[in-house]
């Protein structure tokens, strides 16, 4: 079934492709958690992808530039993973 989600930033719609969008929900499900590029990479496994940590980094982001000035960002915790949290 195709994700009928949908996010919607300051200035309208933010167009997120459904990879990105399970990526950014398993961020906001922990805000103000550390979560795993290991935990991101199992995220998107539950949609069948079978991808590596470099990808789940290009997917981070293209959501940090499609979210940004929206009072969230992601903040890499070097050596962790990658934690979302309220900017104003």
């Amino acid at each position: 079934a195709a994700d009928e989600a949908r996010l919607f930033g300051r200035d309208g719609p933010i167009a997120l492709t459904p990879r990105e969008l399970h990526v950014l929900r398993r961020l906001m499900k922990n805000a103000g958690r550390v979560v795993t590029k290991a935990q991101l990479t199992e995220t998107l496994a539950e949609l069948n992808e079978d991808i590596g940590e470099k990808t789940v980094e290009v997917y981070v982001h293209r959501i940090r530039h499609k979210i940004h000035d929206n009072g969230v960002e992601i903040v890499t915790v070097r050596g962790f993973g990658y934690l979302l949290r309220v900017t104003g």
